[in-house]
């Protein structure tokens, strides 16, 4: 059955006990995860350059995918958690190299982005913002210092907006506390559920702006 092969292809039978059929065993999907601050930034550099063949036809670089990917890491090992042995994160990739396309995703399961402004840099400013939905395109805007007065340096939110805007990715969809955001099908509203932390997906394709550096040997 065909949802059965894309769950064996995903990469999360490594995760648990399962057998999986032999013409489903040889993908390119998997799924990274950490339990400590200690990134393995070159397993994450393998599967960008890997992504960059599926997309591009040629295994590359790309610092955009890097640099918003690290800024979603940084947020889960910084804020997202009370305690350093607590961070745990999740990375998936699903190739589907016919149409030359890759499907990302990362999940945490820390406070989420509501709690960890609620809590700490906004807990006294809540009254400028109309509910969780302001606050989070506010802070995906980079208009959280202007809206508050506060000298805000956090860039991780913004750096994945702008690489959205840029056309480094499309499809961008963030789920966070109870909030829900669909940036390309202009999607917002609160859920009757909470989810505890952050989830991220988006795709990368050819409709998407190209930023593949060969790699020399």
């Amino acid at each position: 059955p065909i949802p059965r092969g894309i769950l064996e292809k995903s990469g999360f039978f490594k995760f648990v006990k399962g057998k999986v059929d032999e013409s489903n065993s040889t993908t390119k999907n998997t799924i990274l995860n950490t339990g400590d601050n200690q990134t393995p930034q070159s397993d994450l550099a393998e599967e960008i350059i890997k992504s960059m063949e599926t997309i591009w036809g040629q295994k590359g670089r790309s610092p955009s995918i890097y640099s918003y990917l690290f800024m979603m890491m940084r947020n889960a090992c910084d804020h997202a958690f009370k305690n350093e042995n607590q961070i745990r994160w999740h990375f998936a990739l699903s190739h589907s190299e016919n149409d030359n396309l890759v499907k990302f995703s990362f999940v945490d399961n820390g406070k989420g982005i509501i709690r960890t402004f609620t809590e700490g840099i906004l807990k006294n400013f809540l009254n400028l913002f109309n509910d969780n939905l302001d606050i989070i395109e506010t802070a995906f805007m980079n208009g959280i210092d202007s809206r508050t007065g506060l000298s805000w340096r956090g860039k991780g939110l913004p750096t994945i907006y702008e690489n959205y805007d840029d056309g480094h990715l499309n499809n961008l969809v963030v789920i966070s506390n109870n909030v829900y955001i669909d940036f390309d099908r202009k999607i917002r509203h609160k859920l009757k559920n909470s989810f505890s932390g952050t989830y991220y997906y988006w795709k990368v394709d050819q409709s998407c702006t190209k930023e593949c550096f060969e790699i020399k040997n």
